[in-house]
């Protein structure tokens, strides 16, 4: 082995650690073959990358998924809790304002206040709202602006699945709902449908929420 002055090899050795052996003859890494190499090296990563991508992007959906539906879940149950205690007004109004598909207004006492609120629960777009209003002046009327909070932001129904739907008392010998906007006077059974789906694409994943709300104190008619 040939060597200069510093006990190192020629830059022509050097190169030749880097060769292979095939068949006991060596030669180095041809142009061709670096580039399939290459060519193959970046095929993998570009798999490995996409699916990476889609495992996280399926993570992703899967957390802002089961976010969405626990959210829906909590504002169902506030929803019926409120509604279940309806009651007349604190100017002696009925206790239900008004029942559409997709807005319901009625009057609770949901702080067990001295006072009654005017509950209003509606869809605004893919938002499904939670509005309150409390009584003033003198004498007290229900005026002013709403406090409005969001119970479920991914709420995805269309005009064949309304939010709200209304019976009478005949529930459930018949199970004819009464037709929209309903006559308050007839209602004394609610119930509620929340489709959940934070990408309305995926439309296999959606998740319906169905609730009964029996008005406890409208059993009778008034």
């Amino acid at each position: 082995m040939l060597l200069n002055k510093n006990n190192k090899q020629f830059p022509w050795q050097l190169v030749k650690g880097f060769t292979r052996c095939i068949w006991n003859k060596c030669h180095g890494f041809t142009l061709i073959e670096v580039v399939i190499a290459m060519a193959v090296t970046g095929i993998v990563l570009t798999i490995l990358y996409d699916f990476m991508r889609q495992a996280w992007q399926m993570q992703t959906f899967i957390s802002e998924q089961s976010q969405a539906i626990s959210e829906a879940q909590e504002g169902a149950e506030l929803f019926t809790k409120e509604l279940r205690e309806s009651t007349a007004a604190d100017t002696g109004a009925y206790s239900i304002v008004q029942a559409e598909e997709n807005s319901l207004t009625f009057y609770s006492d949901i702080d067990a206040d001295i006072a009654t609120e005017r509950v209003h629960y509606f869809l605004d777009g893919t938002n499904f709202i939670r509005g309150v209003l409390e009584p003033s002046g003198d004498p007290l009327t229900y005026s002013g602006t709403e406090t409005e909070t969001i119970i479920s932001a991914s709420v995805v129904n269309d005009s064949d699945t309304p939010i709200f739907t209304y019976y009478d008392e005949n529930y459930p010998s018949t199970t004819t709902p009464l037709t929209y906007p309903a006559d308050v006077t007839s209602i004394t059974l609610a119930k509620i449908d929340l489709e959940v789906n934070v990408n309305p694409e995926r439309v296999p994943d959606t998740f319906t929420l169905e609730t009964f709300v029996q008005l406890r104190n409208l059993k009778d008619n008034l």
